[in-house]
């Protein structure tokens, strides 16, 4: 499972910089040759958009929790630990940021792996086995991915090991299971 003294260093603390949402699209512009009463209803309606991504960004890195999402992973490790893993949020942005909800302390806890890591993604396959969350494909909102990621939580970081051999094609919607013999 996810060792207790790993996690512990690798939940993120919250910052004022964390208090902004990733962009989702290039700002809005309105058209000046709309009447004016339609310029204004356009204002309104960005300017009440752009408070709700603000709230729940403020939210999100308060109780260190994800944005709602869809299309995620939720994996178990150890009985101890549920990990988040990507996902789509509700304001059209993909995620890479994985979050651990702790069981006996009933928290979230974002974990910050050091180095790289894969790129964001919904619809992929992901599955624990021993001190490892194992990630495959998804997409990536262009295409299928075909990328294999391993994030270990004793190094508290992600590899992506080429195995040698035939690759699987590029795949979402699929899953993963370990099979014990």
């Amino acid at each position: 499972g996810l060792a207790m003294s790993a996690y512990s260093n690798a939940v993120e603390e919250p910052s004022e910089a964390d208090d902004v949402a990733p962009s989702a699209a290039p700002p809005m512009q309105i058209d000046p040759n709309l009447p004016a009463w339609e310029q204004r209803r356009l204002l309104r309606e960005l300017e009440r958009d752009t408070k709700e991504v603000r709230r729940e960004a403020r939210n999100r890195y308060r109780l260190q929790a994800p944005l709602h999402r869809r299309h995620h992973t939720a994996t178990i490790f150890g009985g101890t630990r549920m990990v988040i893993f990507g996902g789509l949020d509700r304001f059209g942005v993909l995620h890479n940021a994985l979050y651990a909800w702790d069981f006996a302390a009933g928290s979230w806890g974002k974990i910050k792996p050091v180095g790289e890591m894969p790129t964001a993604r919904y619809k992929h396959a992901a599955v624990a086995i021993k001190d490892a969350l194992i990630v495959y494909g998804g997409s990536d909102l262009r295409a299928p991915l075909g990328d294999l990621w391993i994030y270990s939580n004793h190094l508290n970081a992600w590899s992506s090991p080429r195995p040698a051999g035939q690759a699987p094609r590029a795949r979402e919607r699929t899953c993963a299971v370990e099979v014990k013999r």
